[in-house]
């Protein structure tokens, strides 16, 4: 996610509604491979929600990873959309 980028989905706005939080998490950009894992380079997508959602959770990425590793994706975005909204 990115505030520079022109595109309204590629960050989530603080004052943007749960729904459009949730909307813009479950969407965002991955890869084909649905293991979960912290691995900037290979990874760039899912190691920016992991950090995003280490940030809104105070849980450590290693610990996601241990939880959501093998979860595929669609269960570590509906996480990460939930404990953005935590926040």
């Amino acid at each position: 996610m990115s505030k520079s980028d022109p595109n309204e989905k590629s960050r989530v706005l603080i004052l943007d509604s749960p729904d459009l939080v949730r909307k813009k998490i479950r969407s965002a950009v991955t890869d084909s491979d649905p293991d979960v894992r912290f691995d900037p380079e290979a990874k760039p997508g899912i190691s920016n929600l992991l950090e995003i959602m280490a940030t809104c959770t105070g849980r450590s990425v290693d610990d996601l990873v241990d939880e959501y590793g093998s979860g595929g994706y669609g269960k570590f975005k509906d996480g990460g959309a939930e404990a953005g909204m935590a926040t």
